[in-house]
């Protein structure tokens, strides 16, 4: 009962706030994929009177599709109604960017390419940064306006990027993962190996960056406690962090519910 009056009482701040913003929902989004800096993006936003550059959200989940469907299109539809422009590109291991002969699964891949000693970290970060230079010099992106979303792995490649990438202006972290010695793929990861890629060993780097982190009571897959204590070790160094628990009645790591992403696009509107 209690958790119900909560989420009740969040679903009316929540139209409140889009009523205030003027937000219209049913507006007719567009997506499209297009290649910048030859890597392969999709895109979505609103083709109005509104002229580009436009404020710019970068969104990560797995592959660049997955990222632009299924839950995640609420937060660029509420973004695209204000004039947003959307974009995604394929995790590392994801879509396109899966290579014959690596475990099917993304974070077995990951782990392959970490022990083979690559830097696919780096070069992802490389490529997405070059698409978001290809965004602003081809005028769709404004410069000064590029924020970023990403759940569990999406968002630990996420903030990998903003801590080297300071023109992501502030990053939203949706069920983050944080440890990837957390994940069963990983299991015998020595820990001199997966630290340095964690983000606790960025974290300096992100102190500054408002962030907004929400994470499941029962999230056993990245782990609750390992989310907030990433979160605790930030607000160390100081800095705009905003984070949130979510009660959750069983264990899990699915979607995040579309309440809690509408708490997350009224936080990258007020950024």
């Amino acid at each position: 009962m209690r958790r119900s009056i909560w989420m009740a009482k969040v679903l009316v701040v929540a139209a409140m706030m889009f009523a205030a913003h003027g937000i219209v929902l049913d507006a007719q989004v567009q997506t499209f994929t297009t290649t910048v800096a030859g890597t392969r993006v999709v895109c979505r936003f609103i083709d109005d009177s509104v002229p580009f550059p436009r404020q710019t959200l970068l969104t990560f989940a797995g592959s660049a599709d997955d990222s632009m469907s299924s839950a995640y299109t609420i937060l660029s539809d509420i973004l695209a109604a204000q004039h947003w422009f959307t974009i995604s590109i394929d995790l590392p291991a994801h879509g396109q960017d899966a290579r014959p002969g690596e475990d099917p699964n993304p974070l077995v891949a990951w782990r392959q390419r970490t022990e083979s000693q690559e830097d696919w970290i780096g070069t992802w970060m490389t490529r997405l940064s070059n698409v978001v230079t290809g965004l602003i010099d081809g005028g769709y992106s404004q410069p000064a306006n590029i924020l970023g979303v990403g759940h569990s792995r999406g968002a630990f490649m996420l903030d990998r990027v903003a801590a080297v990438d300071t023109r992501i202006k502030a990053v939203a972290l949706v069920q983050p993962l944080t440890d990837l010695l957390r994940l069963t793929e990983w299991a015998g990861v020595l820990p001199t190996v997966a630290g340095p890629l964690n983000l606790m060993a960025v974290a300096p780097a992100l102190a500054s960056r408002p962030t907004y982190l929400t994470i499941g009571s029962e999230d056993q897959r990245v782990g609750t406690d390992a989310a907030l204590a990433f979160a605790w070790y930030i607000s160390g160094w100081g800095g705009p962090w905003t984070w949130q628990v979510v009660p959750e009645a069983a264990p899990g790591h699915g979607p995040a519910p579309q309440i809690v992403l509408d708490q997350v696009a009224l936080w990258l509107l007020q950024q």
